[in-house]
C-alpha cells in the first residue's frame, strides 16, 4: 500500500478517519475502488461502510 504525508492547515478539523473516508468515497465514485476495497481502505466492514458513506458525499 502507498503511504503519503499531508500537510493540512491548522484550522481544518478532520480526523484521519474523515480524510480516509473522503478519499475512499471519491475513489469509489470515480470507479477506482469497489465498495469492498473502499471499506477495507478505511478499516470497516462493507456493511458499516455503506451505513456511513453518505456523510462523506
Amino acid at each position: 500500500m502507498k503511504q503519503i504525508n499531508l500537510n493540512l492547515p491548522q484550522n481544518i478539523d478532520l480526523s484521519k478517519f474523515d480524510i480516509e473516508m473522503y478519499l475512499a468515497t471519491k475513489c469509489m465514485e470515480e470507479g477506482k475502488l469497489s465498495i469492498g476495497q473502499a471499506a477495507d481502505f478505511v478499516g470497516l466492514s462493507k456493511r458499516a461502510f455503506i451505513e456511513v458513506v453518505g456523510k462523506y458525499k
